[in-house]
């Protein structure tokens, strides 16, 4: 199994759509690890689910979400949140 990882410096640069097209020409699935920039109510996976019309099986939940568009530590540092990463396995420290 391969995987990718898509990666951009700003909100609106494009990785949402890249995501989309390359979930559809691979026929993946699609995991976020981490979503930020919650607070207007806009979930990356519902974006890309609409855009490829797959089906709910092959999106995954994200291990952490945040509420403000900001990198993930800045928006888990303004919750009073920490991410802990541990080897196959993510949790979520209040």
């Amino acid at each position: 199994m391969k995987n990718y990882f898509v990666t951009g410096t700003d909100t609106g640069c494009g990785k949402t759509i890249v995501s989309s097209c390359l979930v559809k020409a691979l026929d993946a699935d699609y995991w976020k690890p981490i979503q930020t920039g919650t607070i207007d109510g806009s979930i990356d996976k519902s974006i890309v689910q609409r855009l490829t019309g797959f089906e709910e099986d092959r999106f995954h939940p994200s291990s952490y979400s945040f509420r403000q568009p900001l990198s993930p530590l800045e928006a888990a540092s303004r919750e009073k949140r920490k991410i802990i990463q541990r080897e196959k396995q993510h949790h979520i420290q209040n």
